[in-house]
């Protein structure tokens, strides 16, 4: 899909927060993953700053890849492990990639500027804090993940240096999946604070469908950016979460693992599928504000008397139903409450073929 450039509205009046900046500076840093936090003084600095991330990380996950080598004695646990730096830096190159313009950072922007329209204050949704909350317990259920693992199943790294640097590849795989989640959280908070503001009755509803149409255009390039990392999230977790269930079961099926090894690989199958799940459950409550929204105004009409903002309402009301915030991904998975259930139903239908195939049960 072409990318639709949004209409033009005025400039933020409230910095992004040192807190959203610094955090994902230091992810930049730390993951490689370039969220557009990072500013570029030139086109030169820009494709140095790029060239560095790239290399770095490239050179992070060779050293990682020959220390696992060396140092895990099973091939399935070689296998395992380097899969997770791998996927790392596939994340690491298609953030790369991403044109700025339909970065993180310039939602947030924009999402400033929507506020800086409506009279609302970007401080008050807190999203800084929330992303920090979710960032850190992340690393930290990756650290438990770990600690399990090496506890209940003596599948950890030997080496403690090589461990340790192991955390930085494996503790990141989930940042994409949760900044695409805050994409449509962030959204989700301006469309409530839009509904409040029509509900003041103090709006033109001219100037708020342009503010709709920009949103909507900020947020459907940014996703559209953010597509193929999702798609390769999918193709990669629900594999591992069929592959921990049907280990787990079939370990348990011939007593090598006791009930709380087996509660422990569900608790962290559990989480991954909530992680995937998170981005289409905050995209579907985008159109149940929106449909709050046209309500609202259906409303107004009842009771407006001006025949030009009457026929203004309805024009708006008419464009929010072309366009009601119901998004895909690559035009083909829908994001709203029925990807989960297509997901777990993928799942245990392919669990099941895989457990007779392998004649377990």
């Amino acid at each position: 899909m072409n990318s639709v450039k949004p209409i033009l509205i005025s400039k933020p009046k409230q910095p992004i927060s040192k807190l959203l900046k610094t955090l994902f500076i230091i992810i930049h840093i730390v993951y490689g993953h370039d969220y557009g936090f990072v500013k570029y003084k030139s086109t030169r600095h820009k494709f140095i700053i790029k060239l560095s991330t790239a290399i770095f990380s490239a050179s992070l996950a060779t050293v990682l890849l020959i220390l696992i080598t060396k140092e895990t004695e099973e091939l399935q646990y070689v296998i395992w492990f380097s899969s997770y730096v791998l996927m790392n830096y596939a994340y690491v190159i298609m953030l790369l990639i991403i044109p700025e313009r339909n970065t993180f950072y310039i939602l947030q922007e924009h999402l400033r500027s929507i506020d800086s329209e409506i009279n609302a204050d970007s401080s008050s949704y807190f999203l800084d804090l929330k992303i920090l909350l979710l960032f850190i317990l992340t690393v930290a259920e990756k650290i438990i993940t770990t600690i399990v693992y090496c506890w209940f199943f003596d599948t950890c790294i030997k080496n403690i240096f090589t461990q340790m640097l192991y955390m930085i590849p494996f503790s990141s795989l989930e940042m994409p999946i949760i900044v695409y989640y805050f994409l449509f959280h962030a959204t989700y908070m301006r469309l409530i604070t839009m509904r409040k503001f029509i509900n003041d009755r103090k709006f033109k509803p001219k100037q708020l469908q342009i503010l709709y149409k920009s949103l909507h255009d900020t947020v459907e390039n940014i996703k559209n950016a953010f597509d193929p990392l999702i798609i390769f999230t999918l193709l990669t977790s629900v594999p591992s979460i069929m592959i921990i269930i049907y280990i787990a079961i079939k370990d348990t099926k011939e007593g090598k693992k006791n009930i709380s090894a087996f509660i422990s690989e569900a608790m962290i199958a559990s989480l991954l599928m909530a992680k995937i799940f998170a981005p289409a459950i905050g995209a579907s409550s985008l159109s149940t504000e929106v449909a709050k929204i046209k309500v609202v105004l259906h409303d107004m009409l009842l009771v407006e008397e001006d025949e030009t903002k009457i026929q203004d309402i309805k024009r708006f009301i008419s464009y929010i139903e072309a366009r009601p915030f119901k998004f895909r991904v690559l035009k083909v998975i829908h994001l709203d409450a029925t990807f989960p259930v297509a997901v777990l139903n993928l799942c245990v239908t392919y669990l099941i073929v895989l457990l007779q195939l392998t004649h377990i049960y």
